[in-house]
């Protein structure tokens, strides 16, 4: 047997290929033969005559191989979590397999990261080089520099980064200064798909709401344009002599036309207007959306964080539940915005 790193009973110290070793004959403890010889005895002589027999302990490799490395961040997790400890990563099939090393700079793995300061990385640099062979590799925290241990109203930033699953380096820095500083930032998927952004965030209430809303007005724009302010708009074009709607107006047919729109009776100025203040309603729609989405994001996370608390009697059952109901919902977002198009560029052009 190779007993080449393992360690002496007596001294402690680790075995080498030119030590003089020796083995009790009892339980097979391996020994220096000074060691032995200073001892008297096998310090396990108390455990001769039973089912005892030594055996060497696990090496480092193969405690290694009980543990799985987060491929975000590299630290060291229990082979069993559903999610990393350090930043919140969840672990599916395909990723944290046991003994997986982290993608890129080795002080992931371990150490204190300069939070605030310079984040740490578990990635490469976007041109493959390994740590000290290429240029300096781009630091990535999935944290986004919030230290784990960081409290976000009142729970710990590990906690939210676990609900949010994807995008954390985004939000956490986000929710931080709204907790801490009464900061926020505008969130541009939210303005440019606020419906479908929330349901993809699995807010799913306000999500339905949003997007049956943005729907409605966006059905009663082609309805009262198809149907009121296009005709109102063709019969100008004719009375100044325009026969092809497309054709660019010079700046008399544009001047006539203001005139024109303008002698209008009421009713019909309405409904000509109609469909630029509803595009405007929705602009609106869209911008507070984009101010205060971070916000009722935030919110949400924290109160399903606090109910999980509340309700799971182990950080194990947490963790299932943080796997259900946090994360995104790309699956319901994607073939919602292919009905839209659908809807929009299929059925909408045939019903009006």
């Amino acid at each position: 047997m190779d007993y080449v790193g393992l360690k002496c009973p007596v001294c402690g110290k680790a075995f080498t290929k030119n030590d003089d070793i020796v083995v009790c004959p009892q339980c097979g403890a391996p020994y220096h033969r000074a060691c032995y010889e200073k001892a008297g005895k096998c310090v396990f002589e108390d455990r001769h005559g039973t089912s005892f027999a030594w055996s060497p302990p696990r090496r480092e490799a193969e405690s290694e191989s009980e543990t799985k490395r987060c491929p975000r961040c590299g630290a060291p997790n229990p082979s069993k979590a559903l999610f990393c400890s350090h930043c919140g990563q969840p672990f599916s099939e395909d990723g944290g397999a046991a003994g997986q090393q982290p993608n890129g700079n080795p002080r992931a793995a371990g150490g204190t990261p300069p939070y605030g300061r310079v984040p740490y990385s578990g990635n490469p640099a976007p041109g493959g080089y390994p740590p000290g062979s290429g240029p300096m590799p781009f630091q990535f925290d999935p944290m986004g520099g919030v230290n784990p241990k960081d409290t976000i109203g009142g729970v710990q930033a590990v906690d939210m980064a676990k609900m949010v699953q994807n995008n954390t380096q985004y939000y956490l820095p986000v929710f931080v200064n709204l907790d801490h500083f009464r900061r926020n930032r505008f969130n541009f998927s939210s303005f440019l798909f606020p419906g479908l952004w929330m349901l993809y965030r699995k807010q799913y209430k306000a999500g339905a709401l949003l997007s049956f809303l943005m729907g409605a007005m966006l059905f009663f724009y082609l309805y009262v344009w198809q149907y009121f302010s296009y005709p109102i708009y063709l019969r100008l074009l004719a009375q100044i002599g325009v026969s092809d709607v497309g054709a660019a107006l010079t700046n008399a047919q544009r001047m006539q036309m203001a005139n024109l729109l303008a002698s209008l009776p009421n009713q019909q100025m309405l409904l000509f207007m109609v469909p630029f203040f509803i595009l405007l309603a929705r602009l609106v729609v869209r911008l507070i959306i984009g101010f205060l989405a971070n916000r009722v994001y935030m919110k949400y996370c924290l109160g399903k964080v606090h109910s999980i608390h509340q309700t799971c009697a182990s950080s194990a059952e947490a963790d299932i539940h943080y796997q259900e109901e946090g994360g995104v919902n790309a699956a319901l977002a994607t073939g919602l915005g292919l009905c839209f198009l659908f809807l929009y560029f299929v059925i909408f052009p045939q019903v009006l």
